[in-house]
């Protein structure tokens, strides 16, 4: 069973662009671990890197797939997406936690650019391609 090899060309284009940005900003991530150098946008965050390559690994796996207009390379592309969101929407949280807690005067000071990681910015790249892939998935003969 296979899809229109055509759209699944666009959508390894995306996937390969935001497999490419989540390594750069999963090395990124553990090199500062190691370097000691600070850069404000960019945490240095071993975990957090570990899992930017992970879901890197997964958009770079199904650009095959979604090329030939394979369904495994479809599935592939959902996990991605599905751990861009669980990432990116727990640092959200946890960026919404740190302004709480600065307004009710459990924290000293608070700044929403320190908090705004990669991972959150890198969720609102892919939303285009959660919404092709959603309404790719709506016209999957189950």
């Amino acid at each position: 069973m296979a899809f229109n090899a055509e759209i699944g060309g666009k959508m390894a284009i995306y996937a390969a662009i935001l497999g490419i940005l989540y390594i750069a900003f999963g090395v990124l991530e553990v090199a500062l671990v190691f370097s000691g150098i600070e850069l404000t946008p960019i945490p240095a965050d071993f975990f957090g890197g570990l899992v930017s390559l992970v879901i890197a690994s997964t958009y770079i796996t199904s650009i095959k797939g979604l090329r030939a207009g394979d369904f495994r390379g479809l599935s592939l592309l959902v996990g991605g997406l599905f751990l861009s969101v669980v990432f990116g929407v727990l640092y959200l949280l946890l960026m919404f936690a740190d302004a709480l807690n600065f307004i009710i005067g459990e924290a000293e000071e608070f700044s929403a650019l320190a908090d705004l990681r990669p991972e959150i910015w890198l969720l609102v790249v892919a939303i285009p391609l959660a919404y092709q892939t959603w309404s790719m998935l709506k016209e999957v003969p189950w």
